[in-house]
């Protein structure tokens, strides 16, 4: 399609994706937009555009989700933990039940990368959750991990280093499994987006959050908390680019292909940028907050503590939920990483 403007003729994009995503600008995650629009408009010659709307310019991460499946926007980058309410399978791959997980943050990422080389070849459970997400009238293109492995805990007045460290605190959480957890060791969870942390902090509306290097640096925590300690329990946060289904349809398959493909590269090349982000993120917070290196036995006291709660998470979003948690052991022992207990009977 060739338009005018200022009376020269130019190429115009045949079909435009709007597509939003909640990390601030520069970010990791916005970083594989980026790359994923340059990829999509290189080959498909400039026939489709990737317009993208970072740093929640147009709503926030739970907003977007209906705003997809409504069509009022066609496509996003967003959390699991955002997606569960509309999936319940969502949760039983990533967050809040954490299946994909492993015992350790090396055996999480390991996991997660196979489950990715995996849905290229159209099995396991990232493919399963791909398709589970056509039933809600979504395409699922590729997939950005969003977590370094394990996470970390910034707080005020005193470190958090075990989970009995929790109690008292006011703290940020994400799920209703984080929520259980935290309130079980005496802890008053607070339900925040990302964008909140840091004034909530700030005004001392929290005083503790779940954190990660990327949070502590890009969303400046490191200015609001005076410990940071970590890495705690195995964390896993599977973040998707999904395009509303309808508008999906109305782009030709030579160019969903091209789409498609441009974001599997991404994903490929993107691999260790966030371990290698995490590294460098973490140097720069240790100097300006006290950092604290939790060891073997602390991790272990976390991740014995967290595992129940994210079993009940499980098997309070149901049948499909808990079926997805299932594959996604038998998986994770498929490629010798020690699975979860899984669920004995699922209806």
């Amino acid at each position: 399609m060739v338009i005018s403007i200022f009376g020269l003729a130019v190429e115009a994009a045949e079909f435009t994706i709007r597509c939003h995503h909640g990390l601030p600008i520069g970010h990791y995650v916005d970083r594989g937009m980026k790359l994923w629009a340059e990829k999509v408009d290189d080959l498909t010659d400039g026939r489709v555009n990737i317009r993208l709307f970072p740093a929640a310019q147009l709503y926030n991460d739970i907003d977007v989700v209906q705003a997809v499946m409504m069509g009022d926007i066609d496509a996003c980058w967003d959390y699991d933990h955002k997606f569960f309410t509309v999936l319940p399978s969502v949760g039983g791959y990533g967050l809040p039940s954490s299946g994909i997980a492993g015992y350790t943050g090396a055996d999480t990422v390991k996991a997660v990368e196979a489950s990715y080389d995996a849905f290229y070849e159209g099995y396991g459970p990232a493919y399963e959750n791909a398709k589970n997400f056509e039933g809600i009238g979504l395409k699922l293109i590729f997939y950005i991990f969003w977590s370094s492995g394990a996470n970390q805990f910034g707080s005020t007045d005193s470190p958090i280093l075990l989970p009995e460290d929790l109690k008292g605190r006011k703290i940020r959480c994400t799920t209703p499994s984080d929520a259980e957890f935290y309130a079980s060791f005496g802890a008053q969870p607070v339900s925040l987006t990302g964008g909140e942390l840091y004034e909530a902090m700030a005004r001392h509306l929290i005083n503790a959050a779940s954190t990660n290097p990327q949070h502590l640096v890009d969303r400046k925590l490191m200015e609001v908390v005076d410990y940071v300690a970590g890495p705690a329990y195995p964390s896993v946060c599977i973040g998707q680019i999904v395009v509303n289904m309808d508008y999906w349809n109305k782009i030709p398959e030579d160019l969903q292909k091209l789409i498609i493909q441009a974001g599997t590269e991404t994903e490929l090349e993107f691999r260790g940028t966030l371990i290698e982000d995490s590294k460098k993120l973490n140097d720069i917070a240790r100097q300006q907050t006290t950092f604290i290196e939790l060891d073997a036995e602390q991790q272990l006291a976390w991740g014995n503590a967290i595992l129940p709660f994210w079993r009940k998470a499980c098997q309070d979003l149901g049948p499909e939920a808990m079926k997805m948690y299932n594959l996604t052991q038998d998986f994770k022992e498929g490629i010798g990483i020690k699975p979860f207990p899984k669920f004995e009977e699922v209806e």
